[in-house]
């Protein structure tokens, strides 16, 4: 589904990550993969170290 959307991110959440899943998002022409990460840490991470 997200290679037929017009997305330009694929981001998984916290406790998700498959070397398949990236190979097939690669393969179907999505370079910015971010797997096993949480917005809202990413956020207060980067305001802090702002």
């Amino acid at each position: 589904d997200f290679l037929k959307a017009d997305a330009k991110i694929f981001w998984a959440q916290l406790g998700l990550d498959s070397l398949e899943a990236k190979e097939i998002l690669r393969d179907g022409g999505c370079d910015d993969i971010v797997m096993n990460r949480c917005i809202k840490r990413e956020h207060t991470r980067l305001i802090e170290e702002a």
